[in-house]
């Protein structure tokens, strides 16, 4: 019985050994994913405005943050309007980053600015204060 108690371990800790590299894959790639999207969801209120660019739409939030905003949401409906955003900071690459960098520059004024994935958007006024 010692034997075959022996041989269960031994055959355990193989197939660990062996699926260990499949297992810190799928780790990995969690990990990248998150990486690209931020950590935790956001939820702000401002000003949705125009962008420079091509369809291009951003928040000025209450604290003078600069969201520039990418989903599937109808902002050109509620351009001009003070709306409640929720979403993750997303990252984007370096070459995307690059193309967007002046516009982003130039709509924030020297406020702080991030890229946001809007997961929905919530009316709140037809007006904006800023």
């Amino acid at each position: 019985m010692l034997h075959g108690t022996r041989f269960v371990l031994w055959l355990t800790m193989l197939a660990v050994l062996c699926w260990s590299p499949f297992l810190l894959a799928q780790g990995g790639a969690m990990q990248s994913d998150q990486s690209k999207t931020g950590n935790a969801p956001v939820t702000v209120t401002g000003c949705l405005k125009q962008g420079s660019e091509h369809q291009g739409y951003y928040l000025k939030a209450n604290d003078g943050k600069i969201y520039e905003l990418s989903g599937k949401e109808d902002f050109a409906h509620h351009v001009g309007h003070t709306v409640t955003i929720a979403g993750q900071e997303t990252m984007m690459s370096k070459s995307e980053e690059s193309k967007m960098a002046e516009h982003e520059k130039t709509e924030a004024e020297g406020m702080p600015y991030a890229d946001l994935k809007v997961t929905s958007m919530k009316h709140v006024s037809a007006t904006c204060s800023q």
